[in-house]
């Protein structure tokens, strides 16, 4: 992976190549050269390949019964899918890399006690010492990047108060676990620090468009009127007398006027008269006259 450092493509791809060929029977190694095709397409800006050498690595990884680094290819991954906007799915990889990550460092706590028994009883050098207290700070340094790359998918997620506490995790991790001048732990505060005062300046933002939207609701508040406000006056004792002797008006009138009576309330079942009908049977019509005297004569 130093020639991927140091962005000399062509001869990372055709180590790569060489792992492979050479990992074909070795299902472990193979993981690993997965993870590292994965960490050059990601480079190159090819995502889709990426994540598809990632999904292989992790099908072999779940297959095999100890593997060294299992978190390492859950952390890959969460990176890939967040550059590829699956955040609901980089998180579940972040979170299952902290569990991973935290069972592998207690297994390694539970191990240094037992072998330093063995290494005080046969007075071993420090050689293997050094190399242990070197493997368990890698170790604790990729754990706070989990920590931060749960933040982030978490801010994404809009999720800004659980993405707070997520990098004060990885800080206050890093800090206690490789020093508070290790360029990991500054980097992390620093983010941590930077993700403090946004949210605080995000608060005060939304409070202060909950005080302005509030006022402006108070300005618009609607005034209650009463009846006589709107223009309607009570009927006098005079004029209620008159509604009274107006009462047994027609039907037919009550709907021609729109009437709120029960002329209006049957209006749509009732047929209204033809008035041609009454003035074809009136007396003073001229056909009319000349029958009405041939039945007077005829009695």
């Amino acid at each position: 992976m130093i020639y991927l450092q140091k962005e000399n493509y062509q001869m990372a791809l055709d180590l790569l190549k060489k792992s492979e060929i050479l990992c074909e029977n070795y299902d472990q190694g193979k993981a690993i050269t997965y993870n590292n095709f994965a960490c050059y397409y990601r480079r190159i800006g090819k995502l889709r390949t990426a994540l598809n050498y990632l999904e292989r690595a992790l099908k072999i990884e779940n297959r095999l019964p100890n593997v060294d680094t299992p978190a390492d290819t859950h952390l890959n991954l969460c990176a890939v899918l967040s550059q590829l906007e699956r955040h609901d799915l980089a998180m579940e990889h972040a979170m299952r890399a902290i569990m991973l990550l935290q069972e592998e460092l207690l297994n390694q706590l539970l191990d240094g006690g037992s072998s330093e028994e063995a290494k005080n009883q046969e007075g071993s050098g420090n050689s293997g010492e050094n190399k242990d207290k070197k493997t368990k700070e890698d170790r604790a340094a990729v754990l706070a990047i989990a920590y931060h790359n749960m933040g982030v998918e978490l801010e994404f997620l809009k999720r800004y108060d659980e993405a707070l506490n997520s990098y004060g995790k990885a800080a206050h991790f890093a800090e206690k676990n490789l020093g508070p001048t290790h360029g990991i732990t500054e980097n992390l505060r620093n983010v941590e620090d930077t993700a403090r005062n946004q949210l605080h300046a995000m608060h005060q933002r939304a409070a202060q468009r909950k005080q302005k939207k509030l006022k402006n609701n108070a300005h618009m508040a609607p005034t209650m009127h009463t009846l006589e406000d709107m223009g309607f006056k009570p009927p006098t004792k005079k004029a209620r007398g008159k509604k009274k002797a107006k009462g047994h008006q027609s039907h037919r009138e009550g709907i021609e006027r729109g009437g709120t009576g029960e002329g209006e309330k049957y209006s749509d079942m009732m047929t209204p008269r033809n008035e041609t009908e009454e003035d074809e049977f009136d007396g003073n019509h001229e056909d009319h006259k000349e029958l009405k005297k041939e039945i007077e004569e005829g009695a």
